[in-house]
């Protein structure tokens, strides 16, 4: 949902939302949730727009640089006084993926603090959790938790409210 907007990826994401809406169904606290009405909006607006609208609609929210209007990097939510903090967070977020054995792909270049990536470590991490239940590994399931907990209290959960507001 957050790559810039080609042919190929809005193809794929109009493949996926009946998943998505299927999944919002089954997660929602209840029909006609806000939750459910937030997730309804977005499917129909990957179901209907030409991509050269969905590419002007996405330069036009999110900008052609991380400080554009709606940032999508975690970082560029973060103020300090030293000019420091932002290299040290993106460090801190790397360790945490290299903690767990994961790498980017060779061929990707997106920075460790963008919100796919963050969503997607987030996504392991409960894929690994639900796998140590499944072997009832209870040392893998609270390292696990643990981890997911750090994640979202140092990085993700400090600026995805800031991000979701705009």
């Amino acid at each position: 949902l957050y790559r810039y907007p080609d042919r190929e990826g809005l193809a794929a994401l109009r493949e996926m939302t009946d998943g998505v809406r299927e999944a919002v169904r089954l997660l929602s606290p209840g029909p006609g949730s806000d939750f459910e009405k937030f997730w309804e909006e977005t499917c129909r607006r990957v179901d209907g727009p030409s991509p050269e609208e969905m590419e002007s609609e996405y330069v036009r929210f999110f900008g052609h640089t991380p400080q554009g209007p709606c940032p999508l990097y975690g970082t560029e939510y973060t103020e300090s006084e030293e000019g420091l903090q932002q290299p040290h967070e993106l460090g801190d977020i790397a360790a945490f993926y290299r903690a767990f054995g994961l790498k980017p792909a060779g061929s990707y270049y997106e920075r460790v603090d963008f919100i796919a990536v963050e969503c997607e470590f987030l996504s392991f991490l409960c894929r690994k959790l639900a796998y140590a239940y499944e072997v009832g590994d209870a040392r893998l399931a609270e390292a696990a938790l643990e981890a997911q907990k750090k994640f979202f209290a140092e990085h993700f959960g400090r600026w995805v409210p800031a991000f979701s507001r705009h």
